[in-house]
This record gives C-alpha cells, sequence and structure tokens, in this order.
C-alpha cells in the first residue's frame, strides 16, 4: 500500500510540474531576423513557415529557446524555436513592422477587405502604426431614443509624426483612457442619421509606434466586431493594403 501510495503521489507531482512548466502565453514574431531563412522553419513547400507578425503560443522556455505552437496551412506545429525569433507581446508591445515602415495595426499582416474594414474578434489588441499624439474620442448623439455611441463609436485618432493621420473606430475600450459615456452599438447611426451629435474628446496620449492603444469593438454604427482603419497622408485618405497586406 505505501509503495503504491508514493507512486500515485510522485505521478501526481510530475503532472502538476508539467502542467506548471507547459503554462502557455503569446508571443509574436519579429520581421527583422534572420532566422527567417533557415530552412528548419519551413516544409519543402514552405507552408510550414513562421511569417512575421504571427502571433504564437509558448508552452515552455529554456535558455536560448522556446517550444511553440504557431499557424500553417493545414492547421498548426509545434516545435522548439530559437528565442531570436520572437519579440514579446507579453508586454503590450508590437514589433512586427510593414515595409512601409509602420507597425500594423492589428499586431500582424492584415488584409483590410474594402480597403478599410477588417472583421476580427471583439477585445482583439489595437496598436499604434507610429509615434505620435493618440486622441481618444467617443461619437456620441441620439439615435432610436437612446443617447449612445453612433457613428466611429469609440474611435482613436493618431497623429503621427511624420503628419500622417490614422484613425481607428468601433473600438470597444482604449488602453490608458477610460470611457466616459454609454458604448454600444448603432447599427444605422452615421452622423447624418442622428440628432444631437458631438465628437467628445476623452483622453489624449503620447504614444511610441508599436504601443497598445485600445481594442476592438462593435461600438457606434456597426454590426460586428471588426476594426474600421483609415491611414490619411498629405490630405489623402489611402488604400490600407498598400501598406499593411504585405
Amino acid at each position: 500500500m505505501t509503495k503504491r501510495f508514493f507512486a500515485l503521489a510522485a505521478m501526481l507531482l510530475t503532472l502538476i510540474i508539467s502542467a506548471a512548466a507547459f503554462a502557455s502565453y503569446e508571443r509574436t514574431a519579429d520581421n527583422t531576423v534572420p532566422a527567417y531563412t533557415d530552412p528548419e522553419l519551413r516544409n519543402r513547400n514552405g507552408n510550414e513557415r513562421v511569417d512575421a507578425g504571427d502571433r504564437l503560443i509558448v508552452f515552455e522556455e529554456r535558455e536560448n529557446s522556446y517550444y511553440v505552437r504557431y499557424p500553417v496551412r493545414n492547421g498548426t506545429k509545434d516545435r522548439w524555436v530559437p528565442k531570436n525569433v520572437f519579440n514579446d507581446a507579453q508586454n503590450g508591445g508590437n514589433s512586427a513592422i510593414s515595409p512601409s515602415g509602420y507597425a500594423y495595426p492589428l499586431g500582424h499582416r492584415t488584409n483590410f477587405g474594402n480597403g478599410h474594414d477588417h472583421a476580427i474578434a471583439e477585445g482583439t489588441p489595437v496598436y499604434a502604426i507610429a509615434n505620435g499624439e493618440a486622441r481618444f474620442y467617443q461619437v456620441m448623439g441620439n439615435y432610436n431614443g437612446r443617447y449612445a455611441t453612433v457613428s466611429y463609436g469609440n474611435f482613436i485618432e493618431l497623429h503621427c509624426d511624420n503628419g500622417a493621420l490614422a484613425k481607428y473606430a468601433h473600438l470597444s475600450r482604449f488602453e490608458g483612457v477610460g470611457l466616459q459615456y454609454e458604448s454600444i452599438k448603432n447599427p444605422g447611426s452615421t452622423y447624418t442619421a442622428c440628432t444631437n451629435y458631438g465628437k467628445k474628446l476623452v483622453g489624449t496620449r503620447r504614444v511610441n509606434r508599436g504601443d497598445l492603444i485600445g481594442y476592438v469593438g462593435t461600438t457606434g454604427n456597426s454590426t460586428g466586431p471588426h476594426l474600421h482603419f483609415e491611414l490619411i497622408e498629405n490630405g489623402n485618405k489611402r488604400n490600407i493594403n498598400d501598406y499593411f497586406d504585405r
């Protein structure tokens, strides 16, 4: 009985240690590391490549490597990968930089189907594409008998140091700035369709490229969670996919 007890206890302790060792967390693949040319990071057809900006799950950590799970064409793959392939995504930062020199607004290469909108889960982190001043607004108005978020809902204007203007709309909440008004979605509530319309500034923050600034939502004139994103340079609205889908 005693031997059996100790054997069971040892097995339980092993399971507890293993569970602790494999407590998972998330990291983001860097886009500047030469390791992407490592043949071990892809199979013969290139379907198992770790791409810049991929959000990867880390299960175990050693001195110079991580045991990770990353997306491949037909599912996921687990393997040990050198630490220099990654940047830490736990501290609210995003280091994945697009070829245009801007940080990806969603932390990875993204296709904005109509040039402005990308459907993605509510609560997905949103990042500053460049250094600048972030201005946090709630667009409010009366619509369908209720005073709440309308039009762009909770949105951010990022006035970039290079003169560009980036807009992030329909957010669920901001990072580092609190909401002051009721926050719901109001499909159809364009600024011309509501009364008592107002763009309420609720805070400002100085931010750096890659800083976490908010979270995807469905506030204002929205039918479901998505990021509405605009980039304006020299007074002209740009095609987002020219900057972030490559």
